[in-house]
């Protein structure tokens, strides 16, 4: 049945898909900050100069198009099309692994790819942080894949993950944690909180650091950015952001009686935020968990529009899909 239903689904969204594609290729150079930074590194295929990253799928998918096209925007297509594919299925996955929607799945399905088109997040993820955007659906599925007791598939999507982009490590790392209680996860995260907004996260790791011998190494790390305007240190907006959808998922998890997977995964995919969020770009720490938000809402969804006629259900479901990919289309466009 999940053959089919993903079948029908990549179907209908293939030639969307294609064309936003298209659009995040050809778009104008100044939408997206590393747009120069990764047509260089394209070109740099061709020149043998030295490549500043170091991911080993990321050079590869790189190479393998520099050996069949001399274009750059087949390039970004490329990258674009994967993150779409790998994007939406995730979405499915997640979806699966929540445990509700029997009834609602095609409506939460549809919410959650039009969620999706309009998340800055994921705009981002498609014209600035492209290898994070490409990590982080095999990362989401690796931890899908590991709570289902299908250790093989999740071990090859994480190495998928890692490959496209090493600091998907900091999460497998916390792994484990799947095996603790959701109660136990609930009381780490408050604690970490507790630490993080005292600002106390940041003196640890340098205490620890500096008993080792290794802080001028912490200080590369805790100066990473400081060239930049970003706002670094404690982040409470973006705590609170995250902390706010973290307690929609406890919400839906008692209102749909859905699967403790999801308030799990939101936990643990805040942790590394926590730990580290004094650094500058401590967005990008966020990441998979914002990752989360198109399920998350698309989940409340089923709640919302349950007083509502099928007809009158669906129209909302075509008018936000549609609307997310005309909004996603004029941000590439720059109208």
């Amino acid at each position: 049945m999940i053959k089919k239903r993903t079948l029908h689904f990549f179907t209908i969204l293939s030639p969307a898909f294609a064309f936003l594609a298209l659009l995040v290729a050809i778009r104008p150079s100044y939408i997206g900050s590393d747009y120069h930074a990764y047509k260089e590194l394209f070109y740099s295929f061709f020149e043998n100069q030295s490549i500043r990253i170091s991911e080993p799928l990321f050079i590869y998918l790189g190479s393998f198009i520099a050996s069949i096209s001399v274009d750059h925007r087949v390039f970004l297509f490329s990258i674009s099309i994967i993150c779409f594919f790998s994007s939406a299925y995730c979405l499915l996955k997640l979806l699966d692994s929540s445990g509700a929607c029997k009834k609602s799945y095609r409506m939460a399905l549809y919410v959650s790819i039009g969620v999706m088109l309009f998340s800055p997040f994921y705009f981002s993820s498609q014209t600035n942080v492209l290898r994070q955007g490409l990590s982080v659906p095999f990362l989401t599925m690796g931890f899908i894949f590991f709570s289902n007791k299908e250790y093989l598939k999740a071990g090859l999507s994480m190495a998928i993950s890692v490959g496209f982009h090493y600091p998907a490590l900091l999460h497998i790392a916390l792994l484990p944690l799947f095996f603790v209680s959701q109660r136990k996860i609930l009381i780490l995260t408050v604690i970490l909180s507790a630490a993080y907004l005292l600002g106390s996260s940041e003196s640890v790791f340098r205490y620890l650091f500096s008993a080792i011998g290794l802080d001028l190494y912490f200080e590369k790390i805790a100066s990473y950015g400081d060239y930049s305007d970003y706002k670094s240190g404690v982040r409470a907006d973006f705590w609170l952001f995250s902390i706010l959808f973290i307690a929609t998922t406890f919400f839906l998890q008692k209102k749909l009686v859905i699967s403790s997977f999801i308030p799990k995964l939101s936990m643990v995919a805040l942790i590394p935020f926590l730990l580290f969020g004094f650094m500058a770009y401590s967005d990008r720490l966020l990441f998979l968990l914002w990752s989360l938000i198109p399920v998350i809402l698309a989940l409340a969804s089923v709640l919302i529009l349950q007083g509502f006629s099928d007809p009158g259900r669906r129209l909302i479901i075509y008018l936000l899909v549609i609307s997310g990919a005309v909004w996603f289309s004029l941000r590439l466009v720059s109208i």
